[in-house]
């Protein structure tokens, strides 16, 4: 979908202005990812205030970074979350500011390691930002985010209406220049990619999350 990033953040803009960010303060656990470039992804469900999928281009302090990049070598592990300060979401993606949170080597409501905590973390871009709509039906096939810069591409499936499914996957191929929808056609909706599927001119490559229980 051309110029998905510029519309999501116009989306965005225009939710807030309609009184959506009047949610309540959360906690909003978020999955952190990549190497050179760091993301963070919000771990949605399907009920307020956390129906928002959220993507984030995001900015550790120097050791926190160099202590993440670190932990991935030496323990091969994939999932790494954060558990930040309560904030209401669309505020504070809206402002592209900042937040404070934990660092988590596993999933910190579910026996996670704690690996640095009080970090300020800084939202340096908005890849993709979006309410789930009320009354959404499934696509008749699958779609994904595909984004990434410089040698790392990421696809983050687009998520749509109970009963769903939060996945994110490293790809082979070069990055668009700016975040896109993809369809693989004939591809069941229901079921996610796996290790080595091949479409759109890119390669799935190991699953970094996937989760099923948040959003039935």
């Amino acid at each position: 979908m051309k110029h998905l990033k510029l519309f999501t953040v116009s989306l965005l803009l225009f939710q807030t202005a309609l009184g959506l960010a009047d949610d309540p303060p959360s906690t909003h656990g978020m999955l952190i990812f990549g190497d050179k470039t760091i993301y963070a992804s919000h771990l949605p469900m399907f009920h307020r205030p956390h129906d928002y999928q959220a993507i984030l281009e995001v900015q550790l302090p120097a050791r926190a970074a160099a202590l993440y990049r670190r932990d991935r070598v030496q323990t091969h592990s994939r999932v790494y979350t954060i558990s930040p300060e309560q904030f209401v979401l669309p505020n504070v993606v809206a402002g592209r500011t900042s937040f404070n949170a934990d660092l988590y080597r596993g999933h910190f409501e579910r026996g996670g390691t704690l690996i640095a905590a009080g970090l300020t973390v800084k939202i340096k871009d908005v890849v993709h930002f979006r309410k789930f709509e009320g009354g959404a039906t499934h696509p008749a096939q699958l779609q994904y985010l595909v984004f990434g810069q410089g040698a790392e591409t990421f696809l983050a499936h687009f998520i749509t209406a109970a009963p769903d499914f939060d996945q994110i996957l490293s790809v082979s191929g070069a990055p668009p220049r700016r975040p896109r929808l993809i369809t693989i056609a004939g591809h069941e909706a229901s079921s996610p990619l796996r290790e080595g599927e091949e479409f759109n001119g890119f390669q799935a490559g190991p699953e970094i999350y996937l989760e099923t229980g948040d959003l039935e």
